[in-house]
């Protein structure tokens, strides 16, 4: 979850607000009244709508930019959302609150303006894995090797204490009733299916643990349980 400040805080449960969007990277920032819309959109492994264990969801934007002149397509840009400061028209409060880091992978002109469709780096994971490192490996071998092939930092922590669950996300119990966790979670990959995506291979091993994965709004890939809630403003 992300902690705003209070001002943030009180505006944001507040019914007078106004949001924009703020993209930037080394050649410049858009912001405001340039970014003309907006919306969000998420994918996962599931077929269905909901985010089943083991889902590892993509999240994209697409934008509509009065900004014919800059080249978007394959660059990367970091994303915030802020709220309106109404006595400046600035930034309230000055804070950005991060949303993510995506890529452009579609550019499309439209009269004066031109249409984006932002996504991050999971996107890319629909591809076949071929591993780049020796197999049979470790698991965080595996998501290690995953991760730096879809330029992805690998933001889990396999030092945390974990909480051990079936597959329906009940916590396991000894029979004296007792919660099982694990504090180191290794196991073995002793093969990598035929045909098997990144994504898909990212599933297996979260759904292993009893997780699902994403790309949180550093733009690292992390794996949660829903209990631990993930909540993007």
């Amino acid at each position: 979850m992300y902690k705003t400040g209070e001002l943030v805080a009180q505006r944001i449960e507040s019914y007078c607000r106004t949001w924009r969007l703020w993209i930037e990277n080394a050649e410049g920032i858009i912001s405001g009244d340039s970014i003309m819309s907006a919306d969000s959109s998420t994918q996962a492994t599931s077929l269905s709508d909901d985010i089943e264990l083991g889902a590892v969801c993509s999240q994209s934007w697409n934008m509509t930019i009065s900004d014919t002149e800059t080249a978007f397509l394959g660059k990367e840009y970091d994303t915030y959302l802020y709220l309106v400061d109404y006595e400046t028209s600035g930034i309230l409060a000055d804070e950005k609150i991060p949303m993510g880091r995506f890529t452009c992978v579609k550019s499309k002109k439209s009269g004066g303006s031109v249409q984006l469709t932002m996504a991050d780096r999971l996107y890319f994971s629909d591809k076949p894995y071929v591993p780049h490192i020796p197999m049979p490996n470790w698991n965080k071998a595996v998501e290690d090797d995953i991760c730096r092939q879809l330029g992805l930092q690998n933001g889990n922590d396999y030092t945390e204490v974990r909480l051990l669950r079936d597959k329906n996300g009940r916590r396991l119990i000894d029979k004296n009733g007792k919660v099982l966790y694990s504090k180191y979670f290794y196991f073995k990959v002793s093969s990598v299916p035929k045909d098997v995506t990144m994504r898909q291979m990212l599933s297996y091993l979260a759904s292993a643990q009893g997780q699902f994965g994403y790309v949180d709004r550093y733009g690292k890939y992390v794996r949660k349980w829903y209990g631990l809630s993930l909540i993007h403003i």
